[in-house]
């Protein structure tokens, strides 16, 4: 059994799977800080499925990017339930988690997640997704609409865009992208705790553990302290292709 937390954004909760079944899932997308709502919710889901804690065999977390708050509380959340149950830990990026949305794909697709990233960037990476299968094959970036086409591929053929960053800079991203791509379902723009933990099911069977003192959030970019303010392009360590499947 597993438990997978996701925070980097709203619409986030958490959810648990077995075996490639989503047993329950709770999501809200609400402004709420997830410090009042996270381990309430966990506690609801276990209690409604009829599951005890010492059942969940691994933790399951969105890494990121997003929120910096939220992360910083989901992954600390995750840590603490798997060393007090010692279960195992795995971190999933939560763009992955959003791109794996458009899973199963019966023909070959580009997606391309955009997630506001606030001071006029969005979090984003290029993904090819065919059958059960997604691969990532850009770094995780942040970076302002502007600079896409000189980062990503937005010359593809059809396309598929989804992400809250279309909220904030739809018109403006969506006049780079070549003609034919499309626009995914509003209901998919959000990373969903189910498909954090059937991607993390795929990376345990394949041997994949993540150490609990050494599992941290993927930021994509500095702090605001880091950087003093200033807003610039950044690139997380990621460069090197990631190819997930769903069980």
């Amino acid at each position: 059994m597993i438990l997978a937390i996701e925070t980097s954004c709203r619409g986030g909760g958490a959810a648990l799977a077995d075996q490639g079944e989503i047993v329950g899932e709770i999501t809200l997308a609400v402004q709420r800080t997830y410090s009042k709502q996270l381990l309430p919710s966990i506690h609801w889901l276990l209690e409604h499925a009829g599951v005890k804690l010492n059942e969940i065999e691994a933790v399951a977390v969105g890494l990121g990017p997003g929120s910096f708050t939220g992360l910083r509380i989901g992954v600390s959340t995750a840590k603490g339930l798997a060393f007090a149950t010692g279960a195992e830990l795995v971190g999933i990026s939560s763009l992955d988690a959003l791109a794996a949305a458009l899973l199963p794909s019966p023909s070959p697709i580009t997606a391309f997640p955009l997630v506001d990233a606030r001071k006029g960037q969005v979090y984003t990476a290029q993904y090819f997704l065919e059958g059960n299968e997604l691969e990532r094959i850009s770094p995780y970036l942040s970076l302002s609409p502007s600079e896409l086409p000189s980062s990503l591929d937005t010359t593809a053929s059809g396309a598929v865009l989804m992400g809250d960053g279309l909220d904030k800079y739809g018109a403006e991203i969506t006049a780079l992208f070549a003609p034919g791509h499309s626009v995914a379902p509003r209901h998919t723009w959000f990373p969903k705790p189910a498909l954090v933990a059937l991607l993390a099911e795929g990376l345990l069977s394949s041997g994949v553990r993540h150490d609990i003192a050494s599992l941290s959030p993927i930021y994509v970019r500095p702090s605001d302290a880091e950087t003093g303010g200033k807003v610039r392009r950044f690139q997380e360590a990621g460069a090197e292709r990631l190819r997930l499947r769903l069980p």
